[in-house]
């Protein structure tokens, strides 16, 4: 599990630093979408695709580590 969790946080590393505040507010700081759409001043749907997105680019990058 441990190594998952280090695999993690180096494929979040690797994103850019607007992907990495997106997911540090949804998260980590448990922001709703709603209110990070609000903030970005930007709709819901676009900040759900964009979290859809990062998360389906940080299970492809911790699935191709567990198989290394």
């Amino acid at each position: 599990m441990a190594a998952v969790v280090e695999r993690m946080r180096d494929c979040i590393a690797k994103h850019p630093d607007k992907d990495r505040r997106l997911i540090e507010a949804r998260y980590f700081s448990e922001e709703t979408v709603t209110t990070i759409a609000e903030r970005l001043q930007t709709t819901v749907s676009a900040v759900s695709s964009q979290l859809y997105r990062i998360r389906s680019q940080l299970r492809q990058c911790i699935e191709e580590g567990a198989a290394l």
